[in-house]
């Protein structure tokens, strides 16, 4: 008799814990159903207005970092801006929204976890990407890839598309110092406290090398997003930036998608092209990278669409 209530008291605990464990997984699928619903819920609240109003506009998503934001200049000085204004100058009968997504201090890794959202709530014809300088800052990126996985790759990419996930990292990120969200993004900036590597002596090859790597993968996997919803996308290279311009160029070769040079030679820089860090560009820079942006928009300029409103799906 005792040792079938031993055997009842270890089935009826088994039992117990696998209930705890089913309960424990449908509230996660619950919460992870709940994330989803509301995230979009916000995207399609966001997609009836405000920046993606417009159907038939030719939408321009511009992804960046201080540069793109207009460090230094009014909003409608940055090149996002200016580049749109010279669009509409160029093409009056066309309609253009270009929106500013730039974010100072942020890195590769961090525009890359945001972009299907962005992608999902503007639907941009057009990406355009300035980045590149972050990865390099050790304050800015902390030189580890935070989304190495020892699990395999097809389970780590379904984990990192998980909403739970998303919001763990966000929950983790936020406890280390200097770490922030602006705008929606997570940043790593201390402002006056980073170094690029590329300028460290005696140089880290190999740490160069790891960081240059995981760029130009993270450039890559964008350049995919973009053309999954068809957008064509842009490359766009620094005014000041030998090293970080020749990974743009390199990667939008071996992709296959246009790159925009807007770098000028030291000798030949006008002497009021960036304020007054003499890093970032002045309203006269702004300008010269737009006006180069809008010589290569110009030849993919598609005729005006008689109707935007229906979901694009095919890859241009």
């Amino acid at each position: 008799m005792p040792l079938r209530t031993g055997t009842r008291r270890r089935g009826r605990t088994f039992a117990g814990w696998i209930g705890w464990i089913g309960f424990a997984v449908s509230a996660l699928v619950l919460l992870e159903l709940t994330l989803r619903l509301a995230g979009w819920v916000t995207l399609r609240g966001r997609a009836t207005g405000g920046e993606a109003s417009d159907p038939a506009a030719f939408r321009i998503l511009n992804l960046g970092e201080s540069t793109t934001f207009g460090l230094g200049v009014q909003p409608h000085q940055a090149y996002p801006a200016v580049v749109a204004d010279i669009l509409r100058q160029r093409h009056p009968e066309r309609r253009f929204q270009s929106v500013n997504r730039g974010v100072p201090g942020l890195v590769t890794a961090s525009m890359l976890r945001t972009l299907p959202d962005k992608l999902a709530e503007l639907r941009p014809d057009l990406v355009t990407i300035l980045a590149g300088a972050n990865d390099y800052n050790e304050q800015l990126n902390g030189l580890e890839n935070p989304d190495e996985f020892w699990l395999p790759s097809p389970l780590a990419s379904f984990v990192h598309r998980l909403r739970l996930y998303k919001l763990a990292r966000l929950a983790f990120d936020l406890t280390r110092p200097g770490v922030k969200i602006e705008h929606g993004e997570v940043i790593y900036y201390r402002h006056g406290a980073s170094q690029n590597i590329l300028y460290e002596r005696p140089t880290d090859d190999a740490k160069i090398a790891r960081v240059t790597a995981r760029l130009e993968g993270n450039l890559e996997k964008m350049i995919t997003l973009g053309r999954q919803t068809g957008a064509r996308v842009l490359l766009v290279g620094y005014l000041q930036a030998i090293e970080e311009n020749r990974v743009l160029q390199r990667v939008a070769e071996r992709a296959g998608v246009p790159f925009v040079s807007t770098f000028i030679d030291r000798d030949r820089r006008p002497a009021d092209l960036f304020v007054a860090d003499g890093w970032h560009p002045s309203p006269l820079g702004h300008r010269h990278i737009a006006e180069a942006m809008a010589d290569s928009i110009e030849p993919i300029l598609a005729p005006a669409p008689a109707d935007r409103a229906a979901p694009r799906t095919s890859s241009r």
